[in-house]
């Protein structure tokens, strides 16, 4: 079984390059609502 942050450190380098790092505020805010799901 693979862990789901293998996938992230698969396309951070991809994604910095092509949205100029603004993907990390998504990314901030995913985990968030993920967070938000997880407690109900």
């Amino acid at each position: 079984m693979v862990s789901p942050v293998v996938g992230l450190y698969a396309i951070m380098g991809v994604q910095t390059s092509v949205t100029g790092g603004g993907w990390f505020v998504a990314l901030a805010i995913c985990l968030i609502m993920q967070l938000l799901v997880a407690t109900v």
